[in-house]
């Protein structure tokens, strides 16, 4: 199946009985002083390569996710989409995706779930390409609503960062690299925990 889009840093609930068009409108849920919209975008910079990603770097990197968590919660669009790098070299099963395509599968995503748990754990940080850090967690979801069947399961789920002009960590790519077990998959050894991952 289409890989879910929303991982998370920590448990979260949606408020159960909001509509898809009232999560995408409104900004419920998002936690104090996440709400506001994003400033303009910042272009990406060339950076040296990184020997290893430094405890700063980690702690401002994992808050972004965090903000990231909240906006999809809220369906806070502009807070998504300030996240993100301009582009994404890699989309789950797309390459080279603009901002504005991503964010577009993001409210479908949450028009069609409209309640939500989500939680990450196991971070691991890692150095890559010129300057860019690669986070590497498991992945635990539970999306439903009333006309869709539940989409349950474990993946194995990366994102790659990089530093732009700002001084701010984006998003550049967003993928899956292993599904563990899905409620949507064919083969029902895959259907339930703990599937692939021991």
């Amino acid at each position: 199946p289409r890989s879910t889009l929303f991982p998370y840093t920590t448990l979260f609930r949606s408020e159960r009985g909001k509509t898809g068009n009232d999560v995408i409108a409104g900004t419920e849920g998002a936690k104090e002083g996440l709400s506001e919209k994003p400033s303009r975008r910042a272009s990406e910079r060339p950076q040296r390569p990184v020997s290893e990603v430094g405890p700063k770097s980690r702690q401002e990197i994992w808050r972004t996710v965090q903000i990231w968590n909240s906006s999809i919660l809220s369906g806070d669009v502009g807070l998504y989409k300030g996240c993100y790098a301009d582009r994404l070299t890699r989309f789950y099963g797309h390459a080279n995706v603009p901002i504005d395509e991503a964010v577009q599968m993001m409210i479908g995503e949450v028009q069609k779930y409209p309640i939500r748990e989500l939680a990450v754990s196991n971070p691991s940080f890692q150095p890559v390409g010129d300057g860019g850090v690669q986070l590497d967690f498991d992945k635990e979801y539970r999306f439903s609503g009333s006309r869709v069947p539940l989409n349950q399961g474990k993946v194995k789920a990366s994102l790659r960062f990089t530093r732009v002009d700002n001084g701010a960590w984006k998003i550049t790519a967003e993928f899956d690299r292993e599904i563990c077990w899905s409620t949507l998959m064919r083969n029902p050894f895959m259907q339930s925990p703990p599937g692939t991952c021991q």
